[in-house]
């Protein structure tokens, strides 16, 4: 089982040295390095789109609480002359 094992290496270690084995090597070198740097991207992207729903989220919280604050401001410039009576009188 050895022998086979070492012959099949001895093999492979002699078609290293002709080439073939070298280009395949470097064949799937490039493709799994063109893997990886899609990977990348597609993480990238993905980081980016979720960081660009939490600012559309935090965008549009902030645009309710302005909303808010500004129909509590109305409220209040309504109210305030009707207490400033009650309070003279």
């Amino acid at each position: 089982m050895f022998a086979a094992i070492r012959q099949k290496l001895t093999g492979a270690w002699k078609r290293l040295r002709e080439g073939s084995l070298a280009k395949l090597f470097v064949f799937e070198f490039i493709v799994v390095l063109l893997g990886v740097l899609a990977a990348q991207w597609v993480a990238d992207w993905a980081r980016e789109r979720d960081a660009m729903a939490t600012m559309e989220e935090a965008r549009a919280r902030a645009d309710l609480e302005l909303a808010d604050a500004g129909a509590v401001a109305n409220i209040w410039q309504l109210v305030a002359p009707c207490i400033h009576d009650d309070l003279e009188a």
